[in-house]
């Protein structure tokens, strides 16, 4: 199994908080769309799934990385990915002309849980960033899917710092093995790699290992357990 193949493998999926939603957007003259991305975001899986890079909408200079490694044209995510799976997020940053997919692509009888991030600029992807993981059980992400793709009303959209700040905090809980650092609904869900790792039974203590930690017979909900 080569370098890649292990780091597709083995590196854990985290959500798109950290996926980089934050560079300055480019002239106005250049934007595109809702709309526009939505086209350039599917041209490129559509060219991804036939394996040909030729017919995806890609700049002359671009950058494609899987799981933090470089990835040539043609190789890596252009040979193994076939088609979409049950589970499809697609969300979309004009003012900063970046968007991402979330969800479950095939590869061949297999399924994969995929983000990808890319960069848009004259309407050509000057950025990919993939991240592929490989589950066993993805019953957490069937149960608790994320919510449908919505545009909300101006009046009901939260400002950028208030939605960004959130994100960086989970991280930073991450971080310092604390769920106290970033704010969250009392009995919230976790879903890790598509397995739900919240509310679950604590199973009989192992011979020689400390007990799990406990909540009424009960793993804790989405701030609990960051002791890992």
């Amino acid at each position: 199994m080569s370098k890649l193949d292990m780091k597709r493998y083995a590196l854990c999926f985290v959500a798109l908080g950290a996926m980089g939603f934050g560079r300055p957007a480019f002239a106005a003259e250049e934007s595109c769309s809702r709309a526009c991305m939505k086209h350039v975001l599917d041209e490129y899986i559509s060219a991804v799934f036939l394996h040909n890079p030729g017919s995806a909408p890609l700049a002359a200079e671009h950058r494609t990385t899987e799981n933090t490694w470089d990835v040539s044209d043609g190789d890596g995510i252009w040979k193994v990915l076939t088609g979409y799976g049950g589970l499809q997020r697609r969300y979309f940053d004009p003012s900063t002309g970046q968007a991402a997919f979330f969800g479950l692509l095939k590869e061949g009888d297999a399924t994969a849980l995929v983000s990808v991030r890319v960069r848009i600029e004259h309407r050509k992807i000057t950025e990919a960033e993939w991240t592929i993981n490989m589950p066993k059980d993805l019953t957490g992400l069937t149960l608790s899917p994320p919510f449908p793709e919505k545009i909300r009303p101006a009046s009901q959209m939260a400002p950028r710092d208030a939605l960004i700040a959130p994100a960086d905090a989970y991280f930073q809980a991450l971080m310092g093995h604390d769920g106290n650092l970033f704010p969250h609904q009392e009995g919230c869900e976790r879903v890790e790699n598509g397995h739900r790792v919240t509310h679950l039974p604590v199973p009989p203590t192992v011979a020689g290992q400390a007990p799990p930690p406990a909540y009424g017979g009960t793993y804790g909900d989405c701030g609990a357990d960051f002791q890992a």
